[in-house]
């Protein structure tokens, strides 16, 4: 009855309406939201930009910190020898630029194999400690420290060329240590 629609037409037209609405409700397109919908959004919104983040602030730390590890002696937090290599390319050009130069101390320790042997390793590494928490204390600020293998070490100084004997007066103090 009514504008001319038989009832199965109609019936069909209310199911297909009706499954387009279904689809659209269920469809990521957005659609009209209301301010409690908007806020909703919003919100979730915030709470994936601060996940992303926060995974990312993570993955710098983590990075950071492998980093840290590979340019860093474990057992006395001295830069490695590879780190030293770097820092001493880097020294030695910048010396060149400037008008300085770069002295190199390496430094062993006599018979600690002897005391690995007697000892035992685990005195073996509070000498390590201890040696290299002594021979930091007495070279000059700015000086790399490294341990580039069992018990040596391996200090870079740049000196002023007019004062090379400066590097003598901190072997000395090495010495003495």
């Amino acid at each position: 009855p009514g504008h001319g629609v038989d009832q199965p037409h109609r019936k069909r037209r209310d199911q297909a309406l009706a499954a387009e609405v279904a689809r659209w409700r269920a469809s990521p397109v957005p659609r009209r939201l209301g301010a409690d919908d908007a806020d909703a959004a919003a919100h979730q919104l915030v709470q994936a930009v601060a996940a992303h983040v926060a995974l990312a602030l993570g993955n710098l730390t983590l990075q950071e910190t492998l980093r840290e590890q590979s340019l860093r002696d474990p057992l006395t937090g001295l830069y490695n020898r590879r780190y030293m290599e770097d820092a001493l390319d880097r020294d030695v050009s910048l010396a060149q630029r400037t008008g300085t130069a770069t002295s190199v101390l390496m430094i062993d320790l006599d018979n600690f194999k002897q005391v690995n042997d007697r000892r035992g390793h685990g005195i073996g590494e509070l000498i390590l400690v201890e040696c290299a928490r002594g021979i930091a204390a007495a070279l000059p600020p700015g000086a790399i420290l490294s341990r580039i293998g069992g018990d040596e070490f391996a200090c870079a100084i740049n000196v002023n060329q007019d004062r090379t004997e400066d590097i003598d007066l901190v072997a000395a103090r090495l010495i003495a240590e």
